[in-house]
């Protein structure tokens, strides 16, 4: 293979980054695909995040979409909700900086996730948690469709199984890690726990076996200082 190509690079970052992801959403809303279709509807999304993440105008926003995209495929589509939590959860990291409207549809993709793995009431937790972001949404077309969007999954996740609501505190922290083996003496013990990569700040959720939940996140775009809960 030659060490140049006899093409120009960035601009072929550039169209693919777009290509890829349409290709993948046109398999996404095809009704009935075959086992090569579902591979190459995985493969599309993924070339298009690694020409983004080869754009040197690659930004948050657009690793928020291609993850979302990721989890969608996996949750809704191919049913592999490992995948889909994994990726949703890479698309919140991405996310915590960027408007509602993407931290909304960030959650959305948690909920699915959850949704899929069987654990309602998570999916229903983090489905309320996307509804508060969609709440603040200025663009009233993009409320329209988050909420639409929103809706939708609700009445389906609502056709199965009842689903019991839970608001989830966000305690904004320094120090996430610690935290969370400071909660251990109250009970709780840790979920899971989300870091771009070194260096970035930590999102960590904890829970008690009675269901209590609390996130702690670093991120200071999260919630506001200052706040509280009252644990009973």
């Amino acid at each position: 293979m030659p060490s140049t190509p006899d093409f120009n690079l960035t601009s072929a970052h550039k169209y693919f980054a777009a290509y890829c992801f349409n290709k993948a959403w046109d398999l996404i809303e095809t009704k009935e695909r075959t086992a090569e279709e579902n591979r190459l509807m995985v493969a599309l999304n993924q070339a298009s995040i690694f020409h983004w993440l080869n754009r040197e105008d690659c930004t948050a926003q657009n690793m928020s979409v291609g993850f979302w995209q990721a989890s969608r495929i996996q949750a809704l589509l191919l049913g592999v909700a490992d995948q889909a939590r994994r990726y949703a959860r890479t698309c919140l990291s991405y996310s915590h900086s960027l408007e509602p409207f993407f931290l909304g549809y960030a959650f959305e993709a948690l909920a699915r996730a959850e949704f899929i793995a069987g654990e309602s009431t998570k999916a229903s937790t983090y489905l309320e948690v996307a509804k508060g972001h969609a709440a603040c949404v200025e663009r009233p077309e993009d409320k329209e469709l988050l909420m639409r969007d929103l809706s939708d999954m609700g009445e389906c996740m609502s056709g199965k199984q009842s689903m019991p609501h839970q608001a989830i505190p966000i305690l904004l922290v320094s120090d996430a890690l610690a935290s969370a083996q400071w909660y251990q003496r109250l009970g709780f013990k840790e979920d899971w726990r989300h870091q771009y990569e070194a260096g970035f700040p930590w999102f960590v959720s904890i829970s008690t076996q009675a269901g209590a939940t609390l996130f702690l996140t670093e991120h200071r775009e999260d919630c506001s200082p200052k706040g509280s809960a009252f644990l009973v």
